[in-house]
């Protein structure tokens, strides 16, 4: 939402669980002065609890307004009118985990998180149908897609209306796992997933909008961990694919978007582009993209409306940057819990600089407790082990 005249906006992000990337940007947005509020799950395990104070001096102010959530199990939830009374709707900007954007639109808080043309049916920010809809009316193609399991071709995907970070995503081989993906991956309120043509992954492109403008924006490949192979980039590598991008172009000025955007693209043997997945939040690769040159947060700042629009700039072709995975993988060797630690704080040290101190101790705290939890794990999966034999 751009801001009014003798005003300042807040960024305000709505989460069913700790998410690098908003601790990223909150770390960026603290550094630039711009105000942030957290809105996190109410109840947590210990363990969670303890992520969240660590997280907490990077973000002006917490509020537990999330019921369930990812640490509890259960589908997550807010109250709308609780959440109006809480933040002043007016002069803020939400960024919201794709779970909990249901609830912002059951609720009508969509203005307040992502501007769109007028007409544009709001659920296009997270349901992927909708999505589909709309990139069509963009004249950009998606794949295939079933809304029933029968008569799904296989090998296919399966996706849950709403999902990000690799989650609510299954491949599916044989008729028994197409029946088991459908059951599991049907939401809390009883939506039904759908199937998709399974494609070639391809390129991703990410940047920022204005009334559907791009910003700035680019290609990139996202190489996810060998153990995470469906989940968020560990490596991210800014690309060349001008025709994505003019793909990506249209989709946006077609919904008149305004904010951080990501959009996943896969292709068929002939080389064909397809639209599988529009995010219209901030994305975990945006930090290394910034880190390649491709300045997304003085793009994003101009759409608060407290920053001039930055010049044009483009990320660095070629050039591999990591990415923060957390929480440790617990079923690491040592070594490789070594070597997440060693990688984790040499990131931290890298960008230290533009993510502020604040961002710097609670990733570094996060670390050290994520890699005592992991040596914990792999010392008491020898113990069992052993015993068992």
């Amino acid at each position: 939402m751009l801001r009014r005249p003798g005003s300042d906006p807040t960024v305000v992000f709505i989460e069913s669980g700790s998410w690098q990337a908003f601790l990223d940007l909150a770390g960026a947005l603290r550094t630039a002065g711009v105000g942030i509020t957290r809105v996190t799950i109410r109840s947590a395990t210990r363990r969670t609890r303890l992520v969240s104070l660590v997280e907490s001096g990077v973000f002006d102010r917490t509020l537990r307004l999330v019921e369930g959530g990812r640490a509890s199990g259960t589908a997550p939830d807010l109250n709308g009118p609780e959440v109006a009374a809480a933040l002043d709707l007016e002069r803020v900007d939400i960024q919201a985990q794709d779970d909990l954007v249901p609830a912002l639109l059951r609720d009508e808080l969509v203005p307040a998180y992502r501007r769109l043309a007028e007409g544009v049916d709001p659920a296009v920010v997270a349901d992927k149908a909708v999505q589909a809809a709309w990139a069509s009316t963009a004249g950009v193609a998606t794949p295939d897609s079933w809304s029933s399991p029968d008569d799904v071709p296989l090998p296919a995907i399966v996706k849950a209306p709403v999902g990000s970070g690799g989650q609510g995503v299954r491949v599916v081989t044989t008729p028994d796992e197409l029946e088991l993906a459908w059951i599991d991956l049907t939401d809390a309120a009883g939506r039904p997933p759908f199937a998709q043509r399974l494609l070639r992954k391809s390129v991703s492109t990410g940047g920022v909008a204005l009334d559907g403008r791009v910003l700035v924006g680019t290609a990139y490949d996202g190489h996810p961990a060998a153990d995470d192979p469906t989940g968020p980039p560990a490596v991210v590598v800014a690309v060349d694919d001008e025709e994505v991008m003019d793909l990506t172009r249209r989709v946006l000025a077609e919904i008149g978007y305004t904010g951080l955007f990501c959009i996943d693209w896969v292709r068929d043997e002939d080389g064909a582009a397809y639209l599988i997945d529009l995010n219209a939040r901030v994305f975990g690769s945006w930090v290394a993209l910034q880190a390649l040159g491709l300045d997304l947060l003085g793009a994003y700042l101009h759409t608060l409306g407290i920053a001039p629009e930055p010049q044009p700039t483009r990320a660095t072709l070629g050039r591999a940057e990591p990415t923060l995975r957390y929480p440790c993988p617990t079923t690491s060797t040592p070594s490789a819990v070594r070597s997440w630690r060693r990688e984790s704080l040499a990131i931290v040290r890298r960008r230290r600089g533009w993510l502020g101190d604040r961002w710097a101790l609670a990733v570094w705290v996060r670390t050290e407790i994520g890699t005592v939890s992991a040596s914990l794990c792999r010392c008491i999966a020898t113990s069992t082990s052993t015993a068992a034999a």
